[in-house]
């Protein structure tokens, strides 16, 4: 049930409350002659219930109501929130509703809502909690934009009041703009902890059935949407998709139905609020993502942390700044990167396949490239070249009457397509199709099978182009496992320093020699720093390892040369080439795709 203690929502519903139905404002006086009723509960406007006075129905929904009420005794008003009698002998309905109270009731912080009494008559149970008379943030957020300085302060309180929550030993399992409230002074007031469970207490209290999905799908996190098990990550989630809202005027998913809310949450890139809001920080988009990270590993251990992050982008006064953060580097690029022109790429795609090139050009453009361009011929690729020209271009190995290799080098011979990077996606190997085809420059061979996600991680690592709508880099490096190969064992400082910057310093193993390539695959990142003729057959060896997925799925390898250039970058389904300084900015990079 919704909690609505103020405000009831407009008509138009989306997916997130589908499910649910509100009264509108009744009277503000009713009396004993006149008042409303509320059929499902018999319960009248204007009569007792308990000592309590109804005054007047906030929000009505499928378990039951919620009132504002009179309390003769303190002589203050308060919400009561009343379970639907025909459901007092549903024990998951009347445990749940219980919960809620048990749960309410051991918090005491002001940006939690208060619970003031329990009780029952007629069978019929309620709960006496504080009022926040402002209303909901979702209805608020139906007619108003907050500021950037008002979203951050809102989503600050929310997170103490979940961290108060959490250090109960409680998960919300709820948390959206519905259930942030605002008291008469303003303070956000955290409510309805219906769906909560007790971390250490599980049993006693849970009330979720196997495979039951509990939650509301427009902020609900992967796991609770697959029925998993969750902690307190999942809430971290649903305050980052929450967080979105605020800043953006916009849930991350808005779509048409629940399915295709719950298939974005689980596979689509995480959305930049930066494009909807110029205001927001490089630094508070990056809190987003790693809070909206799709694995609960790559988003924060505690809500904590969220608080520790945003309070440093907020100064005393309450106004957002750019303090550096506890987070890495952002899905944009390096803190270095921040103060400098950033570029999406225009992207090229040459694919006969209509549905495959569909895929990618749909990834690309989800990413938020500023340019997707579908070309179905070679002929019609080099025109649009010559025309307009691509940053990236991504062909496959089988062209109508030619090869990708011959097209791509029929666009190398253009001085204006020289730095274009270029993407041969293959189901041979890529021995193959490199000594066949000699592509000069920026490139990339990809396995037919890849993710096109490995597309664009390649081009992240191989160019200086940033993808602003995609969520998949890693901007937390410090569980990371680290290799770097160098035969005198010791780590060049350049790159140390910049580990250490990174946070990413505290788990790098140098090996003077790789004897067996199968040890490698304990690594996230194997940076290789020897060039000699032994170090290159080892790193040969590896690579083919690499790619035939004997090493796993996670291990990334970076060939660097003696000038700290780096040249070769390659994953389970991919090898790319480059040429480019290994700074700070780079080594983000690559820690960003492990």
């Amino acid at each position: 049930m919704n909690s609505d203690q103020s405000n009831p929502p407009n008509e138009d519903q989306t997916a997130d409350d589908a499910t649910e139905t509100r009264a509108g404002h009744l009277s503000n006086t009713a009396s004993s002659e006149e008042f409303e009723v509320v059929s499902d509960l018999e319960i009248a406007v204007g009569r007792n219930l308990g000592k309590y006075e109804l005054r007047k129905l906030l929000g009505q929904g499928a378990m039951g109501a919620v009132f504002l009420a009179y309390d003769p005794f303190i002589q203050r008003e308060v919400a009561i929130k009343v379970l639907q009698p025909s459901l007092s002998e549903d024990t998951t309905a009347l445990n749940r509703f219980l919960v809620e109270a048990r749960a309410v009731g051991q918090l005491n912080h002001p940006n939690a809502i208060a619970i003031y009494d329990i009780a029952a008559q007629d069978e019929r149970y309620f709960i006496v909690m504080e009022l926040a008379p402002g209303g909901n943030i979702r209805d608020i957020l139906r007619t108003k934009r907050f500021s950037y300085k008002e979203a951050c302060r809102i989503g600050l309180e929310a997170a103490r009041g979940l961290e108060a929550a959490h250090q109960a030993g409680m998960i919300h399992r709820d948390v959206k703009p519905d259930n942030l409230m605002l008291s008469a002074e303003g303070t956000i007031k955290l409510v309805d902890f219906g769906l909560s469970k007790f971390i250490d207490r599980e049993k006693e209290t849970s009330v979720t059935r196997t495979g039951e999905m509990l939650g509301t799908p427009l902020y609900m996190s992967p796991e609770q949407i697959k029925s998993e098990e969750v902690d307190a990550r999942s809430d971290i989630y649903s305050w980052g998709a929450t967080f979105f809202h605020l800043l953006t005027g916009d849930a991350p998913f808005p779509r048409a139905t629940v399915a295709q809310v719950v298939f974005a949450h689980l596979y689509a890139p995480r959305p930049d609020p930066r494009a909807a809001n110029s205001e927001v920080s490089p630094r508070c988009a990056a809190i987003v993502a790693k809070a909206m990270s799709v694995d609960p590993k790559d988003r924060y251990e505690s809500i904590s942390e969220v608080i520790a992050d945003l309070e440093s982008v907020i100064d005393k006064a309450g106004h957002p700044t750019e303090v550096s953060l506890h987070t890495s580097e952002t899905m944009m690029g390096s803190a270095d990167e921040l103060d400098t022109p950033v570029r999406v790429p225009r992207v090229l795609v040459v694919e006969p396949a209509k549905l495959g090139a569909k895929i990618i050009a749909d990834v690309f453009h989800r990413a938020g490239c500023e340019v997707v361009t579908h070309a179905d011929s070679p002929t019609s690729a080099l025109q649009h070249m010559k025309s307009q020209g691509a940053d990236v271009v991504i062909t496959t190995r089988q062209l109508q009457k030619t090869t990708g290799e011959l097209l791509i080098r029929e666009i190398r011979e253009s001085p204006a397509s020289a730095e274009t990077m270029c993407v041969l996606i293959s189901s041979d190997s890529p021995q193959q199709v490199r000594a066949e085809s000699m592509i000069q420059g920026t490139s990339a061979f990809v396995k037919k099978q890849a993710h096109p996600a490995e597309i664009l991680k390649a081009i992240y690592v191989c160019t200086d182009f940033v993808f602003p709508d995609f969520g998949m880099f890693r901007t937390d490096f410090s569980t990371l496992n680290l290799a770097a190969v160098k035969s005198d064992g010791n780590l060049a400082e350049p790159i140390h320093e910049a580990l250490q910057d990174l946070g990413a310093g505290t788990r790098i193993t140098t090996l003077t020699q790789v004897a067996e390539a199968e040890s490698l695959r304990e690594y996230d990142l194997v940076m290789w720093l020897d060039q000699d003729a032994d170090a290159m057959t080892a790193f040969e060896t590896a690579s083919g390892k690499l790619l035939a997925g004997h090493l796993g799925d996670k291990t990334t390898m970076a060939l660097i040369d003696q000038d700290l250039v780096l040249q070769r970058y390659k994953r389970p389904a991919v090898v790319a080439s480059c040429n480019l300084p290994l700074d700070k900015s780079r080594i983000a990079r690559l820690l960003g795709c492990c």
